[in-house]
């Protein structure tokens, strides 16, 4: 998955109920646009304000709609620990190809334990979200040794405020092969710093090109095309 990853947004009706017409819509545009995977629902999903049954009814519909073009990623972040578990092992049972998850770090022993019973579901692999949240931030050091001892912890999708920073600071301690995920107007930046994937919720195309362009050398046009973008963002 090097490329664009699509986060989608959780459409609803004007009933509040989840609009699947509008989620299968958004799944074939984003393929036509050359996305590389989904991934939801997370924050632009409002994982947090979703119940089971929707995060449920979210994730099949994306599957079902992709058919195996690209892989999904299934949201599982929630306000306690009991709940993450639960959304991870009914998205793995769904058939997701791995795991979103973000997890309030507190210490690491914590986030130890966490990340190594959901890796114990058997996910494809665990993607955790690195978010400025709390006052504890989580540490570069600390993913690298998470991803040295977890075989399945492959992604970080770094959020923070220093996230050009951090991410090169975890590709310098994991040798480069833990992969790096992030979102956010720094998009030039982060890819000068190695990003593999790039998560935006709109303007797949724009992304895709300019992701395309970044790595087969072409910097100033993706700088160029880049720019046009950034009065929307």
């Amino acid at each position: 998955m090097v490329g664009i990853i699509a986060v989608a947004a959780t459409p609803f009706t004007e009933t509040d109920e989840i609009d699947v017409p509008s989620i299968r819509r958004y799944v074939r545009s984003c393929i036509d646009k050359g996305v590389v995977g989904f991934a939801a629902p997370a924050m632009a999903g409002e994982v947090y304000r979703l119940s089971g049954d929707e995060i449920t009814l979210v994730v099949s519909t994306i599957l079902e709609e992709a058919a195996r073009a690209v892989p999904v990623i299934g949201g599982v972040s929630a306000d306690d620990r009991e709940e993450r578990l639960r959304n991870a092992r009914n998205v793995i049972e769904l058939g997701c190809d791995g795991i979103l998850v973000h997890v309030p770090y507190e210490n690491e022993e914590d986030l130890a334990d966490e990340i190594r019973s959901l890796a114990a579901l058997g996910p494809g692999f665990i993607m955790l979200q690195d978010l400025d949240t709390t006052e504890t931030k989580l540490p570069a050091e600390v993913i690298a040794r998470l991803f040295e001892e977890i075989e399945c912890l492959e992604w970080i999708k770094t959020e923070t405020s220093d996230r050009c920073r951090k991410i090169s600071a975890i590709r310098w301690a994991t040798g480069g092969r833990m992969r790096t995920a992030t979102a956010g107007p720094l998009m030039i930046e982060n890819l000068d710093r190695g990003v593999d994937a790039y998560m935006p919720t709109l303007y797949h195309d724009f992304y895709a090109r300019v992701f395309e362009l970044h790595r087969s050398g072409a910097r100033p046009e993706a700088i160029e095309l880049f720019d046009r973008l950034l009065p929307n963002l």
